[in-house]
């Protein structure tokens, strides 16, 4: 049920083993607390990149004690107990340590800030490639006189083909590919254009960081090329003019939970980076030991520690693109995580009519949230392939990346949007956004209407006296705050895009400044348009419930 290696791509083979001794026990230990921290959110600049606090700025997001730093005395006294600590997360509060045996780990049990210590991976052998991975299959070569050439109708099928000439090929984005290896990317014909431009700006292996990065696992090279890759009449990926971080953190020779807390660190660099976009085409659900599998129960995006950083990374102002897993039609049939993940856009595969791919996992999350969010064509795409080769495969991993750099090249279009606005248009524009379903989601999204939505953007019709709406999607409730007291009563109403008032109530208590209001349980999921009124003011807000 896993989203392992081997049923991400069906078409074509991939790069040679690399080995990489697994001969230890790795465990996942939570810390209680951030006490004796040496940093205070209240100078960030301590401990935040400038890319990483500019983004927050630009989007008006407050920088809160999850952003500090573990405190360093807490892994330093693991230590000196003499594990060693392999990994540290932030935002999940603790590290990652590798022992031989399992007495070991025993000996930090009794340490008063350890709230939870978990066994996260067991000793294993290497696998080979061939154990885990499918076996080559014919590939087919293009040479379509177009500038997209066998490409072109995994562009055209979203219209991204009309921001591409317009100009907006994801110039000024940095997108963190999180991945399971970048094999040739420093050779391969697809990304010399990212080479020539220095393009590449960070790259960062957290399975192995000793071995060649360039020598690894091949799937995040594929996945790259449908963003990155630049080779007019061949292959032209959806950001062509982006700016790419390369990030390992995916395991490809077993399967076990430590890969999502290295996923964790791996958001927590883009972020540290600046990244405005993360893709991530990798996925879970079962392991190579059945005792640590997930339950589709824990598809909520609340259990799983990727799930969690993946929203903690939207919620830093970041679009996190992930594929939705490639389990349909088998026992599992449903998303893996983090394709569970609230505020992010989970991605489904259709095939080049829009049809829905038989392989690509449906929704919804187990707490009933529409997944996938949108559907791209992962059915037969166009890849740069492990043998410097083009050809095509299936999977889900393929639909994320080409919607990640489309929605790179979206936001170079309006810098000034939030992350929330950009999603919330791109679904907006999506082909089944007036009746989404647990196979496509909201469809397939449409990036020159998306464009339309935010060129003609709904504003307040007075600007913005610091009214705000949140939590954009909702789910059972929405809090709307002011930054100054309210001293007349204001009515709230939500419209849907029929234009019917579904939902009115008038808050009468006045000299308050924020509200929590429960939404009616019988209110449908989708786009609605929120109108506060108060005396002559009126605000607009476009929201989604999920």
């Amino acid at each position: 049920m896993a989203m392992r290696l081997s049923v991400l791509i069906f078409f074509f083979s991939l790069s040679p083993a690399v080995i990489f001794s697994q001969a230890s026990y790795k465990y996942w230990v939570e810390f209680t607390d951030k006490k004796f921290n040496e940093y205070s959110t209240s100078h960030p600049e301590k401990f935040l990149s400038p890319a990483a606090l500019l983004r927050r700025q630009r989007q008006h997001i407050p920088v809160t004690e999850v952003d500090l730093p573990v405190s360093s005395c807490y892994p330093d006294s693991i230590r000196k107990k003499g594990l060693p600590v392999i990994a540290v997360s932030k935002w999940l509060n603790g590290v990652i340590v590798a022992v031989e045996d399992t007495e070991t780990i025993n000996l930090i049990r009794p340490l008063s800030f350890v709230k939870e210590i978990k066994l996260v991976a067991l000793p294993s052998l290497k696998r080979s490639r061939a154990d885990s991975l499918k076996p080559a299959h014919s590939l087919q070569i293009c040479n379509t006189p177009s500038l997209y050439g066998a490409s072109e109708k995994q562009i055209t099928l979203m219209n991204g083909h009309c921001l591409h000439q317009m100009g907006f090929r994801g110039k000024g984005m940095l997108i963190a590919v999180l991945d399971a290896g970048f094999f040739r990317v420093d050779s391969f014909r697809a990304f010399d254009s990212l080479r020539a431009h220095g393009k590449i700006i960070a790259t960062r292996d957290f399975v192995n960081p000793a071995r060649p990065f360039y020598a690894t696992h091949s799937h995040g090279m594929s996945v790259l090329s449908l963003m990155g890759s630049n080779v007019p009449d061949t292959l032209t990926g959806t950001a062509p003019d982006a700016s790419y971080a390369l990030i390992i953190t995916e395991d490809a020779d077993s399967e076990y939970p430590v890969e999502e807390y290295l996923w964790a660190c791996g958001a927590e660099y883009a972020d540290s980076l600046g990244a405005d976009i993360i893709n991530s085409s990798l996925g879970y659900s079962s392991f190579d030991d059945a005792r640590m599998n997930h339950r589709y129960a824990d598809m909520n995006g609340e259990t799983t520690p990727c799930a969690r950083a993946s929203a903690l990374a939207a919620l830093r102002g970041m679009i996190v693109c992930i594929s939705a897993g490639n389990e349909g039609g088998k026992s599992w049939n449903k998303i893996i995580t983090p394709g569970d993940a609230k505020y992010c856009l989970t991605l489904g595969a259709v095939d080049s009519l829009g049809r829905y791919a038989s392989f690509s996992s449906r929704g919804p999350s187990a707490d009933g949230r529409i997944k996938p969010d949108l559907c791209t064509m992962g059915a037969l795409a166009f890849v740069q392939t492990w043998n410097g080769q083009f050809g095509r495969g299936n999977g889900t991993s393929f639909a994320s990346p080409l919607a990640a750099g489309m929605v790179a090249s979206l936001w170079q279009a309006f810098p000034e949007k939030t992350n929330f606005e950009i999603m919330n248009a791109i679904r907006l524009s999506a082909s089944l956004a007036l009746n989404p379903n647990d196979s496509m989601g909201y469809g397939i999204p449409d990036f020159d209407k998306a464009f339309t939505i935010l060129n003609q953007a709904v504003y307040p019709v007075n600007q913005p006296s610091g009214v705000n709406l949140w939590p954009n999607p909702f789910h059972d409730w929405l809090h709307i705050g002011f930054n100054s007291i309210v001293e007349e009563p204001f009515t709230v109403e939500l419209i849907d895009l029929g234009g019917t008032i579904v939902y009115s109530h008038v808050q009468e208590a006045p000299y308050a400044s924020h509200w929590h209001l429960m939404m009616p349980a019988t209110l449908k999921k989708g786009f609605y348009l929120c109108r506060i009124s108060s005396g002559q003011d009126v605000f607009l807000f476009k929201i989604i419930k999920q």
